[in-house]
This record gives structure tokens, sequence and C-alpha cells, in this order.
């Protein structure tokens, strides 16, 4: 399965705008960038709410880049058991922005620069050996952690490790029946490290912990544009006697175009949102795009 994937074409409403210029993709997550099938992207989400007597609330949670392939159709040979198959540059923007306070709700001000190189291996053909995933995908990289007032940056270094699995479970894969062909799934499982600076008043960090993804679509008439997702983030700090953290987003969205660009999107959100592990809990509706 190829790392970074050829955008295909479809109709519908959004047939003019099939992708950004010169390459750049907006995503929901850094990771998603390199998802060229838009049906297992993230999507970037932008909410307004204005509460009765209350104060206006925007949001702003995606990402933004532009992966380079380094290695064309030629895989790069190693002297070990895996070849490179892929090798990917990608530079790119996250952003989470959210305004306003109370009702579970803090500010979220997080603008975070990224470069990485992304290594996705495959096997070395043998008969007789088995592996027990079709491909690993390594991402290491270099982050700038600051606020949209581009101040208060700090460094950070991080690296992912992400298997590959299509069947007989999807793992980094595409949709699978889940028990039934009336129920479609994919789900992804991630183990990531960060270590850096701290932000003004607070230590240094070095967190690790899993990550994982669950995807679940309808495979009948009239509601295969509805998809339900949840995603489960932990992280233990191992350094300096700071506590562990936890963030979980679940909700469901429902494709407003055949090609899936735009979407609604109804989500919770509780826990500390990454990078600057700001605490929140609180539903949000959102328009969802992808490109």
């Amino acid at each position: 399965m190829p790392l970074v994937q050829e955008e295909s074409t479809a109709d519908g409403f959004l047939e003019e705008f099939q992708e950004l210029p010169f390459g750049i993709r907006l995503r929901g997550t850094y990771d998603s960038l390199l998802e060229g099938d838009l049906e297992n992207a993230d999507s970037a989400t932008f909410s307004y709410v204005r509460p009765d007597g209350g104060d206006e609330i925007w949001g702003a949670v995606g990402a933004i880049g532009r992966p380079f392939n380094l290695t064309e159709e030629s895989q790069i040979e190693l002297p070990l058991l895996w070849n490179i198959d892929e090798l990917t540059f990608l530079p790119g923007v996250s952003f989470n922005r959210v305004t306003g306070t109370g009702g579970g709700l803090n500010e979220v001000d997080s603008l975070d620069f990224r470069v990485g190189m992304v290594f996705a291996l495959q096997p070395k053909p043998a008969p007789d050996r088995t592996t027990l995933f079709d491909a690993h995908v390594l991402t290491a990289s270099y982050r700038l952690d600051g606020t949209f007032d581009f101040d208060d940056f700090r460094s950070a270094g991080e690296f992912t490790w992400e298997p590959i699995l299509e069947e007989p479970l999807s793992i980094g894969g595409s949709y699978l029946n889940f028990f039934v062909p009336q129920l479609k799934y994919r789900s992804r499982l991630f183990l990531r490290g960060e270590g850096g600076e701290g932000t003004s008043g607070s230590e240094d960090f070095f967190r690790l912990g899993p990550v994982f993804e669950l995807h679940l679509r309808p495979n009948v008439p009239g509601l295969r544009r509805l998809e339900f997702f949840g995603r489960y983030t932990y992280r233990w700090e191992l350094a300096n006697d700071l506590e562990d953290t936890n963030y979980l987003e679940a909700g469901a969205l429902w494709q407003l175009d055949e090609k899936g660009h735009l979407a609604l999107e109804l989500s919770y959100q509780r826990g500390e949102v990454p990078v600057k592990l700001t605490e929140v809990d609180y539903f949000r509706l959102a328009l969802a795009l992808r490109f």
C-alpha cells in the first residue's frame, strides 16, 4: 500500500475544488497528511457558537502540509529483514485554536510547526518467514510549539511507530466488514513519544504512549455518508514526576458531498488536548473539511 497516495477525482458540488494548489493538503492531524484517500483521512474542523448572553466561541483544529515522496517507484534496500518502501519528507503546520471559557471549555491556543521524515518499511519476501504486520510506518520529526500570537515557541522532538495490517484486521488499512457486511470499520494504532522544552514556568518533558482510532461506517443505502469515530490518547510522563495525561475524542459526521471534502461533525472531547495539554470537556458542532 503506497504511503503517500494519489488523490482520485469524483463528481459533486465541490468538483471545481478537488485539491489545493501545489499538492498542499488540509487534514485533521499531521499524521493524516500522508493519506491520499479522503475516505481514510481525518478532517480539519471549524466551528462557531454564540450562546445566549455569552461570548462568541469559535474554533479551528487541523493540519496543513505537503508530503514529498523521495523514493519515487524504487525501494531502498537495507541489509536487514526490511526494505524502505517509501521515504517521505513531510513539512506541516498543526493548529488548534478555541476561544472562550466556561461549560467545560478552556481557551486552546496551539500552533505547531513540524518537519519530519517518514519511513515506510516492508518485509523482504522470503518463503519460510511470516510477519505479524504487512508494513511499519516510522516518523521522526522536529517540532516548534507556539501560539497564534507567534510567541513562546519551544522546541521538541517526536517519533511515531504505526503498524499496518490489511487483513484479517484493518489496522492502518482500508475499510473492512465489522462482523456483518452492513457495517464497515477501520482502525489505527500508534506508539508516540515526544520530548522537549516545557512552556513558560514548566519543566522539560518526555512523554510516551499509545494512540488508538476506530472508525465505523454503515454499509446500507441512505447511510453510507454517516461515520462514527473515536480516538483515545494516553501519555506516560517519564520526566520530572509530572502527571500522566489522556485525551478522548468521539463523535459522528455526515458527509455533505460525494467525494468527502465537506461534512458536518458532532464530537465530544475530554482530557488534555495535544500539544499544549489544555484540559477540555465539551461537545462541539463543526464544519469538517479535507483536501
